[in-house]
């Protein structure tokens, strides 16, 4: 879908706001009457009113739609999503945004309705089905990974941004939805189903949700939840570290914080390292 802003009738308001506005509001009344058949008055008089409403509402309308267009072509421009969904999006804050004007509280019908289309676009980017919305903090991992991955292309060494993050001390998955990027279904050609299947086979394993933890948190948590291995007792946990039990009891306590942290702050890079800790795995 390609709209040019030339096909659309030119509309100018010129300062009538409350005056389309009391029609807008007039005409809804008589529509309700005549759908109702609930008043005396002249019917061709109430088909009037609500003939002018409709006419009202339809300048509000064009003037809405000029500026949905435009506001969505310059979010698709910084955003990449499709401006297609994005002016349909905007066009249903123009129509909310008629039902809901209030002529008696002075406000202009374009800062009303300005407000409602960047309120919807900003919605419809971050909250769309199949749309990764990323946080500063993916978009900081992002720069990271992509910083390094640079560096080592120009020595020579060719690496993915998984590995990259990897190496960065990030997380992948937060790579990946700083890099998700929505794309038009008018613009997608047939795709070769089996094209980068070696590429993902190959790519290796990211930094998963453990690796943001520090080093004896991550490996409490693993001995005795069983990741990657069979689920440890406490005692069992204890001569696997070589510390009491008490100790690993306290380690579990401030894993599952630390933990939680990570989900709470949407953490996306590895925990500073207080250099040589004491969680040393004997042999």
């Amino acid at each position: 879908m390609h709209i040019s802003s030339q096909t659309l009738p030119t509309v100018v308001i010129g300062g009538r706001d409350e005056a389309i506005g009391r029609a807008i509001e007039a005409g809804v009344y008589a529509e309700h009457l005549l759908a109702t058949h609930s008043s005396n008055h002249d019917w061709e008089s109430l088909e009037a009113v609500a003939r002018r409403g409709r006419e009202a509402a339809e300048l509000f309308w064009w003037v809405g739609v000029k500026m949905a267009m435009q506001a969505a072509g310059s979010h698709a421009q910084r955003t990449g999503a499709p401006v297609e969904e994005l002016f349909q999006d905007a066009c249903l804050a123009v129509a909310e945004a008629i039902r809901r004007f209030d002529h008696s509280r002075g406000t202009r019908w374009t800062t009303l309705v300005h407000t409602r289309i960047k309120h919807a676009l900003l919605d419809a980017s971050e909250y769309r089905v199949g749309l990764a919305a990323s946080s500063r903090a993916d978009r900081r991992a992002a720069h990271r990974a992509s910083r390094l991955a640079d560096d080592l292309a120009a020595e020579g060494v060719s690496v993915g941004l998984a590995r990259a993050a990897e190496a960065a001390g990030v997380s992948a998955a937060a790579v990946t939805r700083a890099k998700t990027r929505l794309v038009s279904i008018d613009d997608v050609q047939e795709a070769d189903l089996s094209s980068g299947v070696d590429d993902v086979a190959h790519a290796g394993p990211g930094v998963d949700f453990l690796d943001l933890l520090e080093p004896h948190h991550r490996q409490v948590l693993e001995l005795r939840f069983g990741i990657g291995c069979e689920p440890l007792t406490l005692a069992e946990t204890a001569r696997r570290l070589r510390a009491t039990t008490s100790t690993i009891h306290r380690w579990e306590k401030e894993a599952i914080g630390a933990a939680r942290d990570v989900l709470d702050r949407e953490r996306t890079t590895a925990a500073p390292q207080r250099g040589a800790a004491a969680w040393r795995v004997g042999a």
